[in-house]
Formats: C-alpha cells, structure tokens, sequence
C-alpha cells in the first residue's frame, strides 16, 4: 500500500430531510429512503463543483438516462482494491465512448493531472454566447482531466496502483468511485449500478461505504449527490427500453478536508438552489500506509489462502479463561493456568495445539504485550489496618516497567473484595506464569510449528453508552505498532490476525500482504451495526476483502445455516465461545465445516503429547522424503540405475544415446529384458542414417520404456525432441 485510503460511510439512518424538500412529501417521515413510490441513488464525487452561475431548480432538471452502452462487466464485482481490467476489449468499449479534447496551447493544465498521462475531459458547454473576456461573462467550468492509462494518474512520488481502465465519464465529467454495499450481492467493491450518474440503489437500512484513493486526506474534499428515480408513463414516446429509470438530481452535501484519521462529520443537503434542504451525516476512515514497515517483497501471500484440511484446534489464550466471576465459576470451570502467559501458551503446545489464541495491546511506551482486558486492578492499602481500595487502571496508562513491577490484579478482583492479609507476602511468579508478557518473547520462545491466532484489541462504542476506553491510540499508530513487532518477530510461523472493530480489521487487511484477517463477532452489546448479525458482519468481511469470520458457537449451533451463508460467500469460519469447550458440540461443529475451533481446557480433550494437525501433515511430509531418498540409495548400491523419484529432480535422458539405440538393430531397455525393433529408412536399410523427422515420428510412435522405481511399480517416459 502506498497511498492512503479514504472511506466514507453512510448508514440508512443518516439522511434527513426538510418538510417541504419534494413535493408531496408525508410531514409524518423525514427518511429519504422513504419517498412515496421512488427509489433513491446516492453517488460520491471526490472534487467540489464549481458554479457557472445557471442554477436550475429541481422541477426543470432534465432526466438522466442510464447509459446502455456500458457493458455489465465493468459494474461488476471486484475481487481486490488493487483493481485489473479483465477484457482488453471492455477498454476499447469504454474509451469509444469518450472525446478527447486536447487542451489549447496558451491554457495552463488543469491541476491534479500529470503531464506524463494523455488527458480525457467532457468538453464544457458554452454557458453564455458572450466573448469570454467580457466582465458579464461567466467561465467554462473546468473539470479535472482523467487518465486512459489503466494506471492511476494522480501526481505522486509513490508507484503507481494497478486499478481498472478508466470507466466512462459520469454525467459531472468525472469517473465513478467504487463502493461496497452491507447486502447480498452489492458487499463486494463495484460501480453504482445506475450507468448515469453512477449511483448505488440507497434503501432505509443499507450500510454504504465509498473507497478514495489519496496522497492527502487532508487536502480532500468529497461531494455525495442524491437522485430521486423520475416515474415515467407507459407512453412517454421516448421509445427506448431500459431496465434503470432515469432520475433527476435532488441535492448534495459537501464534506472535508479531512484532518483526523476518523470520525463523523454532519453536512447540509443542499438544492441545486443550495437551498437547505435537510442533514446528512457521515462516518469517515483514512488508512494510511504503514510507518517503517517492511518494503514489499514477492513473497507468498496467504491473506486470501486457507489449504483444505481438517477443522483446526486452537488454544484459547492458550489453556482457555483462567480469571472467573462467582457465578461463571458455577457453569465451567476455570484454565489449569494463568491465561495468556507463556506458561499457558506452552502447555497447550504440549497438548497437540494447531494454534494459540492471544489478545494483544499497547502499553503507555509502545510496547506490545498480551492481555485481554483494557484495564488492570491495582490495589493501594488505605491508612486504616485491613482496609484495601481497588482502583481500576488502563493497561495503556502505564508503562511496561510499572505493570511488571507493580503488584496488579485482574478486573474479577472487584467483584470479590480481599483483605490486607491476603495482599501481605511477595508475588513473585516465574517469568512464564507473569503477565503481561511480551509478544515478541512469546514468538521467540514458543514451538515455531504452532501458529499464533492475535487478536488486536481495540475498543468500541457500547450500546449501553460510552466506549470500551475513551482517549485511545490513534488506530493508524496503534496497528503499525502492532504489525512491526510481527514482522520483526515472528520468522516463519503462521499467523492468524483478528479483531472485533471491523474499521481496525480494514486496516490490518489493507496495510500488510502477508497474513490472513478474520472479523469477530457476534457482539450486538456494540453500537456498530456490522455486530448486531451474523449476516452483516459477513457482509462486511466481504467488503473488506477479509479471509473469514470468527463467530460465536452458540449462534452457530442455534443456527446451523449460517455456517453454509458463509461459505456461499467464500469465507473461511473460525468459531470461539462456551458451546465449544463441550466434546459433543466439537463434533457437531466439524460436522458443519467450520474450519478451526478456540477452545478452553484442552486436557479435557487431548493428551499430553499430542501431535498437532499441522505438526503432523510436517511430518509425515518429511518422513516420505526421507523414505523415499533412503530407497533410492539402496538401489543405487545394487548397482541399479533408479532414477529420482518426485519430490526429487526428474531423470535426465541422453538423447544421443537414445537415438544410436533407436537407429541400432535391437537393443535392451534399461533395466528390463525387453527388446525393441529396430527403426528403418523408406529403403528399408537399417545402415542408413534416418532423417529428424523419422527419429521423432519413430520416438512418439515406437518407443516405451519402462524402469524399476523404489515401489516396484512401472512408469512411461514420454520424450520429446526438437529438430
């Protein structure tokens, strides 16, 4: 990634309108989505229109017919933000569509544009039939050229991102900006449907987000315009058939510049008049590349990889949830040790792990350690004998000295008061049983063949009010933070990386190439509507071009069919929570597909000793080799000539040996019995020398051979030779 990124949200509940915005508007519903009988298009423009003096109102807006001369390919789903063009023929298509007005040589270049790409602009039409140094004349409207090149043609030091061919130009002169919609088939990255003005259908409830490629985000500002479909009769005599309605303009709302990295922004619906008309309200995201990462390479991705294999067994915080409350206590019971220590992490290794579930954060010195809740306890003796005073404190806070050093407790001490006497005598723990460990200890010292499942926490907006921790780390700081240390780190193990703040997954999936992204959820304890189901926060996995989700078994289990709307939608499903530290609930979860389970206790369900899944695919892989090499070797020293089997390079064949033994009478096969006729000339001479043309038609049509391989099974060699 080397641009930054600018998403703009919109709920289905962030449009309101005036009373008298449209006529025959209901005073009982301010929704635009609303509209008696019509359908609503929002579209997003990255440049602020200028005025040419000519306002319209709504009444005399002319219709705006979809064009169908735009092929369905080039609306179509995109499988990646770094966009291709699929059918060279698709751009022939959309460039015929475009006029190429050459700029003149005394006007300046229009700015945003780069001299090194050709420029495609809509000629502007004449305004007034003034001379245009007339002091009542108004000036064209310039409109930003656009590139033909498949490249994006925004002046910048940084390369280039492969994107689509430039697409036809709107009706405002400007390319369309691609979108992704929270429902079924509109989740994936698209065009607006409407082919004129390249908006998206905007109904009461969809979740619209708009994806703008950026150098400064501070330097951006967009426009979202509404349209309002145009009822046509049967007999309206335009004579052309068209699947889209045409619609007409019903206003805008202007946002930017940008200067934070997130947050909202409320803006006026204004007329073509610019008369208000009502509010419109945005969530905005800029995601900038990532600081002192490592430089790209051409490495294996695996961030949209998952090999087929059986369902996966993974340590929850490694040996599962260690700190219970009294009434928790009394449905399961707790981990054998401290949860998320390297202690816990070693000991589900030893018990046959596939992966190791971790939760990760900040502390106030930037250091990366594991720990699942945003707030420690620490516990202050009062001036009175025997009384102690629990104050909760965030790990961000403190440095990692002081949560080392200090004596800290977890947050179920607050249900559950001590005493001073149980605070009397040292609380030295060995290094492996301490908390807060570091991430990169964990990834230098646990088994390398195990993988690590990071969850990145990061707080989010309760429905119950406030947030999970208010003044938190910038996200953009708070994941590169994060992702460094990996890198660094974590050499050749798998990683698995997730979170429940799906703003924070888009992130994790656009800064990085080389590791797998899965959305947690089910959580409708938060204000985000991409946690309140399960459908939804597929949907948003999609959007975000993640490899999975991460759900919860209880739903899952009540509702089986959702592990089959995942996999319709290609995602990979993890499963995490109560329902599957139970061994019959396991066995009902692999029979519906999910392809890993986080679990608790695992000495309930595995012994000590335990190979793990991926340990022993390893394994076996290696011991065949080696089987397979001590054959060969074996064969050789009976003076065989046995020919490497796969994994091992291919046989090379003397071709010149093998034509002598073609031209020559009769000749025994390698290592058979066999005799193979000899090859004639058209004279029937076997002396002669045959031309190339026979040798080949003789090798394809006359020549088998057969060699003993380790396993005693036979093989054809097919040869081909060239003349």
């Amino acid at each position: 990634m080397y641009h930054s990124e600018l998403r703009i949200r919109l709920s289905g509940l962030a449009l309101k309108l005036s009373k008298n915005a449209v006529p025959g508007l209901s005073s009982s519903t301010r929704d635009l989505t609303k509209l008696a009988g019509r359908r609503v298009y929002v579209t997003c423009r990255q440049s602020i229109v200028e005025e040419n003096g000519l306002l319209t109102a709504l009444e005399g807006e002319p219709p705006i017919y979809p064009n169908t001369k735009i092929s369905a390919q080039q609306i179509s789903k995109s499988s990646s933000h770094l966009i291709y063009s699929l059918e060279q023929s698709l751009a022939t298509e959309i460039r015929s569509q475009l006029t190429d007005y050459p700029e003149k040589p005394d006007d300046p270049p229009c700015e945003g544009t780069s001299p090194h790409f050709s420029q495609l602009s809509v000629q502007p039409q004449p305004v007034r039939s003034l001379p245009y140094n007339s002091a009542f004349s108004v000036p064209p409207s310039r409109r930003p050229a656009f590139s033909a090149s498949p490249f994006s043609s925004h002046p910048s030091t940084c390369p280039s991102t492969p994107r689509s061919v430039s697409p036809a130009l709107s009706q405002t002169g400007e390319p369309p900006i691609f979108l992704s919609v929270l429902s079924k088939g509109r989740c994936t990255r698209h065009f607006g449907e409407h082919t004129g003005c390249w908006g998206t259908l905007y109904s009461s409830g969809d979740d619209v987000t708009f994806y703008i490629e950026t150098d400064n985000a501070e330097d951006v500002a967009v426009e979202l315009e509404f349209y309002v479909e145009v009822l046509q009769d049967s007999n309206d005599g335009s004579g052309e058939e068209t699947q889209l309605p045409p619609v007409k303009f019903l206003g805008s709302a202007f946002f930017g510049p940008f200067s934070g990295c997130s947050g909202q922004k409320r803006a006026q619906l204004l007329s073509r008049r610019r008369t208000p008309m009502g509010d419109v309200k945005i969530s905005f995201m800029v995601i900038n590349p990532i600081v002192d990462g490592p430089p790209p390479t051409l490495d294996v991705s695996y961030k949209h990889y998952w090999k087929k294999r059986g369902a996966l067994e993974i340590g929850h915080r490694g040996m599962g949830t260690y700190y219970l409350s009294k009434k928790e206590k009394s449905v399961e019971l707790p981990a054998p040790v401290k949860e998320n220590t390297l202690r816990s992490f070693q000991t589900a290794v030893d018990h046959g792990a596939d992966f190791v579930e971790m939760d990760v954060q900040l502390t106030k010195d930037f250091q990366v350690v594991v720990y699942h809740d945003f707030e420690t306890v620490i516990t202050p003796r009062k001036k009175r004998r025997g009384e102690l005073q629990n104050l909760s404190v965030a790990v961000k806070d403190l440095p990692y000295a002081a949560l080392r050093e200090l004596r800290l407790q977890h947050s179920s001490v607050l249900s559950e008061p001590q005493s001073s006497e149980d605070m009397d005598g040292e609380d030295l723990d060995p290094v492996e049983l301490q908390d807060f460990p570091l991430l990169r200890d964990c990834l230098q010292h646990i088994d390398p063949d195990v993988g690590f499942d990071i969850e990145i926490k990061y707080p989010m907006e309760l429905v119950k009010g406030g947030s999970e921790m208010d003044n938190f780390f910038e996200r953009n700081l708070y994941v590169d933070t994060i992702l460094r240390e990996i890198f660094k780190y974590a050499g050749k193990r798998r990683i698995l990386m997730s979170c429940f703040d799906p703003d924070t997954c888009a992130m994790l999936q656009t800064k990085q190439l080389r590791y797998p992204v899965f959305q947690l959820g089910i959580a409708p304890e938060y204000t985000d509507i991409r946690q309140q189901s399960f459908e939804t926060l597929c949907y948003s996995a999609k959007a975000n071009e993640l490899l999975g989700v991460a759900v919860n078994s209880d739903e899952l289990l009540r509702n089986p069919d959702m592990a089959e709307f995942a996999r319709e939608l290609g995602l990979i499903v993890l499963v995490w929570g109560t329902a599957a530290n139970d061994s019959f609930n396991m066995k009902r979860l692999k029979e519906l597909g999910v392809h890993g389970l986080i679990y608790d206790r695992m000495q309930e369900h595995k012994q000590v000793g335990s190979i793990s899944l991926l340990k022993s695919a390893k394994m076996s892989s290696v011991s065949l080799a080696d089987h397979q090499h001590e054959d060969a070797t074996a064969a050789d020293s009976d003076g065989r000539s046995t020919p490497s089997p796969p994994p091992f390079p291919p046989q090379h064949v003397d071709t010149t040996a093998v034509a002598n033994f073609v031209v020559g009478g009769s000749a025994e096969t390698p290592g058979s019995g066999a005799s193979t006729p000899s090859l004639t000339n058209e004279a029937g001479s076997a002396d002669a020398q045959p031309t190339p043309s026979q040798l080949v038609d003789a090798l394809h049509k006359k020549l088998s051979l057969t060699t003993p391989v380790c396993d005693g099974s036979k093989r054809r060699v097919t040869l081909t030779l060239s003349n």
